[in-house]
């Protein structure tokens, strides 16, 4: 039985979240060591192959080993690569290339992860990553396990009531890609959005990066 009254974000469940992350977490073995701020600065030699925005996007992220979070509004369409007479001369000028044909989506380094966003919806209060858990905390997980905590603590903020007593524990599911299973993230906070939660969780990973493409209708 459904509520008609209920908010739309207490329509959104970990179901979507599980969507986010598993189109999101593309893995190329990256390698840590270099400064966000620097890998944006270095020189762009890279040239996406794909003409979709989130495809370019992603090839970026992978290329240059950055972790990145990705929102997306409706459905992309195919764009044209810059032109060689063009080319972008950092990596930060070459994601706001490939950006430009989508007024109002900026690059902003946040939580230690590139974060990609229209700014007109990304306060929005009907944007389910704006969900705020009251306390969160990972000790030596993997990107599956902060996830499955993550999954957890949304139900927990959007259902208070079913949770009055306490839950049962522990989460499954095959995962070939190893890199997800090693037990690296480690942080906590009150307070923190499901944005802040997985672009740490992405950041303290190192071989991650989430995408969340909603309709207009869904925020």
């Amino acid at each position: 039985m459904t509520n008609d009254n209920m908010s739309p974000i207490k329509k959104v469940t970990g179901t979507k979240l599980l969507q986010v992350v598993g189109m999101g977490l593309m893995i190329e073995g990256l390698i840590c060591g270099q400064s966000l701020n620097s890998k944006l600065l270095q020189k762009a030699s890279f040239v996406p192959k794909s003409n979709f925005v989130l495809d370019q996007l992603i090839e970026v992220a992978q290329h240059y080993q950055i972790s990145m979070g990705i929102e997306w509004i409706g459905r992309p369409v195919p764009t044209v690569s810059a032109s060689s007479k063009n080319r972008p001369t950092t990596v930060r000028s070459l994601v706001a290339t490939i950006l430009r044909p989508y007024p109002g989506y900026r690059l902003k380094v946040a939580d230690g992860a590139v974060q990609i966003a229209n700014q007109a919806f990304v306060d929005s209060p009907k944007n389910f990553l704006n969900i705020r858990i009251s306390e969160f905390k990972v000790d030596k997980a993997s990107m599956v396990g902060a996830v499955a905590s993550l999954r957890l603590g949304i139900k927990m903020a959007l259902h208070p009531d079913r949770y009055a007593n306490g839950y049962n524990g522990g989460y499954g599911g095959y995962f070939p890609a190893d890199v997800l299973n090693i037990p690296n993230i480690t942080f906590s906070g009150r307070n923190l959005t499901v944005r802040q939660i997985l672009n740490k969780s992405v950041a303290a990973n190192g071989n991650a990066l989430w995408v969340d493409v909603s309709t207009l209708q869904e925020r």
